[in-house]
């Protein structure tokens, strides 16, 4: 029988796929090979199973912090290549879904996702000035907390496909080309070089 974590695993990826709306708990059942029954015994219903899944998204995406920082020499090297990276960047906050836990179920939006988006805020926040101190990033004419603020919505907003109707591109390269455009502004000639590097080599 599928684990508790296992069961959390599957039922993060159908919420993300299918939506906290429309999933439901026989579906969620099904994919994991349990009976309702036993689900039920596990998760007393779907909202606390939501409350579940999107706390291991937070833990994942916690590691996958600690992770990139352990793999790479420099902040923008990083950056780059956590953009390069699909669903593991680490400024994916999964916009669609979290508008729809948003109005859904407000009072999780508000005690989990608000907090999460956050932490993303305060740790690209802390990315922008370790670039300055490491000589990436220019120290002088750039505003790093509203640059943060920004690029987030950004990244955000470009995984939003319901603002453009029938037009169709592709999410993950419209995210690095806006990025790298982004970081280009605000680099040093040291910067750049490492950016135009990464290009040349990726």
């Amino acid at each position: 029988m599928a684990t508790r974590e296992q069961i959390l695993e599957t039922s993060l990826h159908l919420f993300l796929q299918r939506g906290c709306k429309n999933l439901t708990m026989d579906e969620v059942a099904s994919e994991n090979g349990i009976s309702k029954r036993t689900l039920y015994e596990m998760f007393k219903d779907k909202s606390s199973l939501l409350e579940e899944s999107i706390i291991s998204l937070h833990e994942k995406k916690k590691g996958m912090v600690t992770h990139y920082f352990e793999r790479h020499e420099n902040v923008l090297e990083l950056l780059l290549d956590s953009m390069e990276k699909g669903d593991e960047k680490i400024l994916d906050t999964h916009y669609q879904f979290m508008m729809e836990v948003k109005k859904y179920y407000p009072e999780l939006h508000r005690r989990f996702i608000m907090t999460f988006q956050m932490n993303q805020y305060e740790m690209l926040k802390k990315l922008f000035y370790k670039g300055c101190e490491d000589g990436y990033f220019r120290k002088e004419g750039v505003d790093y907390d509203s640059l943060a603020y920004s690029l987030l919505v950004i990244c955000n907003r470009t995984t939003d496909t319901t603002s453009f109707g029938d037009v169709r591109v592709n999410h993950q390269q419209a995210i690095m080309r806006t990025v790298v455009i982004i970081l280009r502004g605000i680099s040093t000639v040291k910067g750049i070089e490492t950016i135009d590097n990464h290009i040349k080599n990726n």
